[in-house]
């Protein structure tokens, strides 16, 4: 059998005495090597719970699971390797059960593998309280979920409606039933829907809770939004800055100039600063070099805003052989909202964010009550143990029991 043409990146990613980060597409080995470094650390650590291995479904943790167990029982068996890879899992597994008595290696809880949700839960109920939930809260199953999202909804929809006339939280609901053509059924999904993601709208919450007026949130948006722009720009001037063409720009709008190129007139003299001021320019250079794909134009005639003949020029191929970060960067502020436009659809936003917070704190006070958790809630429940401005009894407990991190 040949050698692998990774072999060696995957023998550093086996060596234990470094942290390895490893990318790579499925199918490719990425659990056999977590299953290999498993084995190995099980051959040095006191203990199989210095050893943590994180995946992101109970699948992938049970097929880790069963595959470290397998080895394990081959080598109590004796079993010759049908592979040269088998031969070096064999021989970690070797060295584990050597190390590792067997009651600990065969315990149900034996082996700390477990999905990111699973840790998340492991943490709060050691320590509830801190983690704000009722001690002896358990994760709702996914169709649970869906469905006390979905009647907290429905039910939220129909109380509100029977609120006095008058009452902003009524209004704002008759006012996105109108915007949905009196969609009853779609208003209610859209609810529930965000009930769901509600952890990218904390800070759109927290701040409706405090009653702002729509001035006071448009400013606020406003100042997020130059702030996020000045994000995204940045990462495009510095990607684009670092090409040919990003480097001799001034030199590339001067030979448009000269052949009366029309893009001349279009394009700046010289490169935008990250400014959300000038994202119009910017966008106006990510139209006129990319498709709507975010390829490099090969068609760079007049109809494009060039000039006839300037497909065989050097500035023709810089164009091609534009960074993928660049290209990637310049797709991505194709669709930004321009500043001057200022925030889009803030009446539909601010009637949205008002409904969702009122059906929020009934989602919350019911799950409480049920002493239930969804995903959302356990993944901030787990981030506010760390929260902390000095280490907790947990953190402290957790320092010293976990060693290795696998994920």
């Amino acid at each position: 059998m040949y050698p692998l043409p990774d072999e060696q990146t995957r023998n550093r990613a086996l060596d234990i005495r470094r942290s390895f980060h490893l990318e790579a597409p499925a199918g490719s080995g990425k659990t056999w090597l977590l299953t290999g470094r498993f084995l190995r650390l099980l051959a040095e650590v006191d203990h199989p719970h210095e050893i943590v291995a994180l995946t992101f479904t109970n699948k992938a943790a049970g097929e880790m699971r069963q595959r470290i167990r397998d080895f394990l029982t081959k080598t109590e068996k004796g079993e010759v390797p049908q592979y040269p890879y088998e031969q070096i899992l064999l021989e970690a597994a070797a060295g584990a059960r050597k190390r590792q008595p067997a009651h600990r290696l065969q315990a149900p809880d034996g082996l700390r593998i477990m999905t990111f949700h699973g840790f998340c839960l492991h943490l709060v109920q050691r320590a509830p309280l801190e983690a704000s939930i009722p001690p002896g809260s358990k994760v709702m199953p996914d169709e649970e979920q869906q469905q006390l999202r979905t009647q907290v909804a429905a039910r939220t929809i129909r109380d509100l409606l029977y609120r006095p006339s008058g009452d902003p939280l009524r209004q704002a609901v008759e006012n996105r039933l109108l915007r949905l053509n009196n969609n009853w059924l779609a208003f209610r999904d859209e609810l529930a829907d965000l009930l769901e993601k509600r952890d990218l709208l904390d800070d759109l919450l927290t701040l409706m809770g405090r009653h702002p007026d729509k001035e006071q949130l448009e400013e606020i948006l406003t100042g997020r939004l130059e702030l996020l722009l000045k994000l995204r720009l940045d990462k495009c001037l510095t990607a684009f800055e670092s090409t040919s063409l990003g480097s001799n720009w001034s030199k590339f709008i001067g030979h448009l100039h000269e052949h009366g190129a029309e893009a001349a007139d279009r394009l700046p003299e010289i490169l935008p600063p990250a400014e959300g001021s000038r994202l119009e320019n910017w966008q106006e250079i990510a139209t006129t070099l990319t498709t709507l794909q975010g390829k490099p134009r090969k068609r760079l005639g007049p109809a494009a805003g060039f000039y006839k003949g300037f497909n065989h020029t050097i500035w023709a191929e810089t164009i091609q052989e534009l960074s993928p970060e660049s290209l990637e960067n310049l797709q991505n502020i194709k669709t930004l909202p321009l500043l001057a436009d200022g925030i889009a659809n803030l009446d539909t936003l601010y009637d949205l964010v008002l409904v969702v917070g009122e059906a929020l704190n009934r989602y919350r006070s019911i799950c409480r009550q049920r002493r239930l958790l969804d995903y959302v809630e356990l993944e901030q429940a787990a981030l506010r143990l760390f929260d902390q401005e000095s280490p907790t009894d947990l953190q402290l407990f957790l320092d010293r029991k976990i060693n290795h991190l696998l994920v």
